[in-house]
């Protein structure tokens, strides 16, 4: 279940080009919703900012969360596609959540969906953003983070990831 230490991919030009690493919040009611799949891989996420963020085929997506100023990890999975309503639809039927953007896992890739995997702050503290400026960290209110820093799909460092990698490793083994 480890993934590569570094991936590879090809994209439809025919040239390389390294894998990318995504945060993705789960609200509270997306939380609710996934209950009852806690436990088992995950295959797929939603959400409306996939392509126009650039999440694509070979990707590492983190589906996080925060609770009571913790941060939660939920899943990772690796982007097989990242297709619209309608193929999803054709994909899982009628009953999936309704988005601009589905990501389809590669087969195999997707950890344990888990809604207790709580990041330890030390962890929270080390994880970096790439954004346009460069790198950025988590934004802290009092003693949690401000979940406000994790609303959107956010690109991680390849540091974050493994950080994040460490936690699913030591919790779906």
């Amino acid at each position: 279940r480890k993934r590569p230490q570094l991936s590879i991919s090809v994209n439809p030009s025919g040239k390389q080009r390294t894998n990318r690493y995504w945060s993705h919040y789960w609200t509270q009611k997306t939380l609710e919703d996934h209950r009852e799949q806690s436990g088992e891989q995950l295959g797929h996420t939603a959400g409306n900012q996939f392509l126009n963020c650039g999440v694509s085929e070979g990707d590492f997506v983190y589906c996080v969360s925060a609770i009571e100023g913790s941060v939660v990890l939920i899943a990772r999975v690796q982007v097989d596609d990242v297709v619209s309503q309608e193929t999803a639809i054709e994909y899982f039927g009628e009953s999936i959540w309704k988005a601009k953007d589905h990501v389809i896992a590669k087969a195999g890739t997707g950890s344990v969906l888990r809604l207790d995997r709580i990041v330890p702050m030390d962890y929270v503290r080390k994880l970096r953003f790439i954004t346009k400026m460069g790198e950025t960290r988590v934004t802290f209110q009092g003693d949690g983070i401000d979940q406000q820093t994790l609303r959107r799909v956010r690109e991680l460092t390849e540091t974050s990831a493994r950080l994040l990698d460490k936690i699913i490793d030591r919790t779906d083994a």
